[in-house]
């Protein structure tokens, strides 16, 4: 599910989305990609975030020719040629994931939005208070009370338990394996 900001104006696209780390502002027009982030990325770190995130330097023709199964897809790909799906940090897509069980879009976002609001740390950018994507310590400070606050019903459980159970140091090793083998550790997470 898509937390950040998106427009579109005079051509011009927008996309502004919270880290745990930070905050982007990526701008695109004709093919040319140009970004700011705020917060604590040094700026090889920046560019490889974006790069990663957006998958830029994934074979798009060779997705697309993977993926192509039916006329729904490949109409997708027509008219929405270019379009990614987001690589995010392994901490948010599991926090992400959790909110999305038996969710639908609308309801994800506004979660996830209510959760960054109520435990992300505030970044003051352009003279406007922001908030960043939550992190594990960010979290662990939560109830179970706190995240049934946030509309998770029955997921409250799950993410409460999941943000006591693990470390970075999980996270980390689950971000260096290959899919089977995250799958299978992540399997052991409660939810």
């Amino acid at each position: 599910a898509f937390f950040g900001d998106y427009r579109l104006d005079n051509n011009n696209e927008f996309l502004s989305y919270p880290t745990t780390k930070g905050i982007f502002y990526i701008t695109m027009n004709n093919n040319s990609l140009s970004y700011e982030f705020y917060g604590d990325y040094a700026d090889e770190d920046a560019r490889k975030e974006i790069i990663d995130r957006l998958g830029l330097n994934d074979d798009l023709n060779y997705i697309y020719s993977k993926i192509n199964t039916d006329s729904y897809i490949e109409n997708a790909i027509r008219n929405l040629y270019g379009l990614r799906v987001t690589k995010n940090d392994p901490f948010e897509t599991i926090v992400v994931f959790v909110i999305s069980q038996q969710n639908n879009i609308k309801r994800i976002r506004k979660i996830t939005l209510n959760l960054i609001e109520k435990f992300g740390k505030q970044l003051n950018i352009r003279n406007e208070n922001k908030k960043l994507f939550p992190d594990l310590e960010d979290l662990r400070k939560a109830s179970l009370n706190d995240f049934l606050s946030l509309g998770l019903g029955f997921r409250s459980k799950y993410l409460y338990s999941i943000v006591n159970s693990i470390n970075d140091e999980f996270i980390n090793e689950i971000n260096k394996l290959n899919y089977n083998e995250a799958n299978n550790r992540l399997m052991w997470l409660e939810g």
